[in-house]
């Protein structure tokens, strides 16, 4: 049976194809937070993508956040849409 493969799922960016992009869960809405602040980006996570060894998150404002690697990213956090 196959299964559709959501953020939630994504480990590290070797679970991703280059350029491969995966989008939220049903009913979840992610947001970007900046690293060591209490401030989230504007915007919603549209989807993620993996550039090299590194994963990006795509905002609805266009914008895209480094989400993973060695030093300062961004964090996603997933929130209930409904």
């Amino acid at each position: 049976m196959d299964k559709t493969f959501y953020i939630g799922d994504i480990g590290c960016f070797s679970h991703l194809q280059e350029g491969e992009r995966i989008l939220p869960e049903p009913g979840l809405r992610y947001e970007c937070w900046r690293p060591g602040t209490s401030q989230r980006e504007p915007g919603d996570v549209k989807w993620v993508t993996r550039r090299d060894h590194v994963l990006y998150a795509e905002m609805t404002t266009g914008n895209q956040f480094r989400i993973s690697g060695e030093y300062d990213h961004h964090s996603v956090i997933p929130f209930d849409a409904a």
